[in-house]
């Protein structure tokens, strides 16, 4: 029930984000006499300040002592909202491709609820403070006046700073490695003004690794054999 709540919210919060870039659009043609920034297609490389929010959960594979285990019934990973902020610096390849990194720190939180038979049921709330760090090939299309849209993918390194791997307190519930790797892919507009670029997008970030570090004598870690991570990012970048 609550991932079709949630998948439900996403899919009205896309109508209200895609009207609002409509409406930005209809603005920013309403007052453009011609292009603005026309420099911009010429420089070698720009920079910018991006902030947003995010949506992030765990994508978790059972072990074999789940089935096993009898004091577990059910491990349930949950979406739980954030916010990121960072720079935005973009490297001109050709006249449509660019190369792209955006440092971001991300606070964010991850939860796991425990449906559990010997104590009442249990959701796990992991928080994250993660340097993200992705690099990606970001594909333009043709201005249209003042507008333009692109596309992106590429790879991410992450480092959470609130790990608890070397934690030595006695009620940790899941121990989370501090590093992980992954891939991003996303769609985004540029709004030219005359004076900066305005770029809204979405993103989709997933990890490869188990960022789990597996203890067999913790019972909510042991029946759960790897933990990947997937988020989704609102961002809004201005530069120039």
């Amino acid at each position: 029930m609550y991932t079709l709540k949630f998948w439900h919210r996403l899919y009205l919060s896309s109508y209200k984000i895609v009207a609002t870039i409509c409406l930005l659009f209809l603005c920013n043609h309403s007052f453009a006499q011609g292009y603005n920034m026309l420099e911009d297609d010429d420089r070698l490389y720009y920079f910018g300040i991006t902030a947003g929010f995010n949506n992030s959960q765990y994508r978790i594979f059972h072990s074999d002592n789940f089935i096993q285990n009898d004091s577990i019934m059910e491990v349930t990973p949950k979406w739980s909202a954030g916010f990121q902020v960072g720079i935005n610096s973009n490297l001109k390849l050709t006249n449509h491709l660019a190369a792209r990194l955006t440092p971001q720190f991300v606070l964010t939180q991850k939860n796991i609820f425990y449906n559990l038979t010997y104590k009442p049921d249990t959701t796990i709330i992991i928080e994250s403070i993660m340097m993200h760090l992705p690099l990606s090939l970001k594909l333009n299309s043709d201005r249209i006046g003042n507008f333009r849209f692109y596309t992106f993918a590429g790879g991410k390194f992450d480092y959470d700073f609130n790990s608890n791997t070397r934690s030595r307190r006695n009620d940790e519930v899941l121990k989370i490695k501090p590093i992980d790797f992954g891939y991003d892919v996303g769609v985004g507009f540029d709004f030219y003004y005359p004076n900066f670029i305005f770029s809204p997008e979405l993103k989709i970030s997933n990890g490869f690794g188990n960022i789990q570090k597996k203890d067999v004598g913790i019972p909510t870690s042991k029946v759960l054999d790897v933990i990947n991570t997937r988020m989704i990012f609102l961002s809004f970048t201005i530069g120039g």
